[in-house]
């Protein structure tokens, strides 16, 4: 080979080098990095998911939505016909007694005034045969006397006993008056009493349907009176939660037109029976709510919770536990990674969060998930002498 040749060669081999040096200069730093992520990654997937017990309370509560009614109502209606001749105007506030409506009277107080003269003629009609009944009983014993003396005849005797039986005939008849001329008066005076619908208890007018003047027949929806001092919500309870209520538990009340306002109370009834609603067993609670600011009105809508049970300690995530044979037991990592299976005693649970009433203390960590298995074994990022060396073979010069 010439001279000439071999310099060209070595020329050639002197740029490759350079071009490999080159590109492993720039290559080996990503390389080195990746895998050392990856080695990382890998350590890291072995370390389980935790979650860190701590002191807190929880809170049970049964969640149903209601609407606002009155706590007492009451319907108005007329009995008899008549024309009305005052109504209060809706709104209105009325004390016990107080007269809410007013019909004519007029007709109702000739009617009264007639049953009562009838009333005192049988009354004096009674009176009458009952003396005549009185002398019919004294002429009879008076023939009778005679009769025994021979002063007089069977005949009269007979005659005697006629008229008493005819006097006793009158009395009863009389007395028969009296009590339907009594009826009458009564029904009289009832009638004229209903021609005026007073207040049954403290509240207000809601709904008048008629004005002054108007016509009523009988039984009409003449308006209705409602209480308004206190508010009833009757929660729709369904047959899986009606179990853990019971009456007296506490209650808060939710308006969302009303914003953040909150409203205490407790549960007063729970329906003995189920309504069936949609194929669906609902039992209805009710609770009533204190109003005297006059903040809630019948109609708005609200969310009731019922609180259940409010219970403190050792708060855990729920899936922390595991359960066997009744026996609850929780995953516990130590410091330097060691994981202890103990037994605790749980409290209240809401199916997320668990109370753990003994067994734990706050700050330990629990596993909540297991830890990710390495796919593949991690190749060391560097070896043990701290340098990384890829060897380049040159052509007739060997390995370097």
């Amino acid at each position: 080979m010439s001279a000439k040749k071999s310099r060209a060669i070595w020329v050639f081999l002197s740029i490759a080098v350079a071009v490999l040096s080159l590109g492993a200069a720039l290559v080996l730093p990503d390389l080195v990095a990746k895998a050392s992520a990856k080695g990382q990654a890998e350590v890291a997937a072995l370390v389980p998911v935790t979650a860190i017990a701590t002191d807190g309370a929880l809170n049970i509560a049964v969640e149903a939505v209601s609407v606002a009614e009155p706590a007492l109502s009451a319907s108005l209606r007329n009995r008899t016909a008549g024309y009305v001749r005052s109504i209060l105007t809706e709104g209105t506030k009325v004390a016990p007694g107080m007269v809410i409506i007013a019909f004519d009277d007029a007709e109702l107080l000739k009617t009264l005034a007639q049953t009562k003269l009838s009333l005192r003629q049988a009354q004096v009609s009674l009176e009458r045969t009952r003396a005549m009944e009185a002398r019919s009983k004294s002429d009879l014993a008076t023939k009778k006397n005679l009769l025994v003396a021979k002063a007089t005849t069977q005949d009269t005797i007979d005659a005697a006993g006629d008229a008493l039986a005819t006097a006793l005939f009158a009395r009863n008849t009389a007395e028969f008056s009296l009590e339907q001329a009594t009826l009458a008066a009564e029904q009289a005076k009832r009638d004229l009493g209903e021609a005026t619908i007073r207040a049954s208890f403290a509240g207000v007018v809601s709904r008048p349907s008629l004005v002054a003047g108007d016509f009523a027949p009988a039984n009409s929806q003449l308006a209705s009176i409602i209480d308004l001092s206190r508010i009833l919500f009757r929660a729709e309870v369904d047959e899986y939660d009606i179990g853990k209520l019971r009456v007296g538990l506490p209650v808060t009340v939710t308006v969302p037109a009303l914003g953040d306002a909150v409203f205490r109370a407790r549960v007063d009834a729970i329906s003995p029976a189920a309504e069936i609603v949609n194929n669906i067993s609902i039992f209805r609670v009710s609770v009533f709510v204190d109003n005297k600011d006059g903040q809630l009105k019948p109609g708005m809508s609200a969310d009731v919770n019922v609180l259940v049970s409010n219970e403190k300690g050792i708060t855990v995530p729920f899936k922390a536990v595991t359960t066997v044979r009744e026996r609850s037991y929780v995953d516990v990592l130590g410091q330097s990674g060691e994981i202890e299976t103990r037994r605790v005693s749980l409290g209240s649970s809401d199916g997320r969060t668990v109370i753990v009433v003994e067994g734990l203390a706050a700050g330990e960590k629990v596993v909540t998930g297991p830890a990710s298995a390495p796919t593949a074994a991690a190749a060391p990022a560097t070896p043990p002498g701290g340098s990384s060396i890829i060897p380049i073979t040159i052509p007739g010069q060997g390995m370097k």
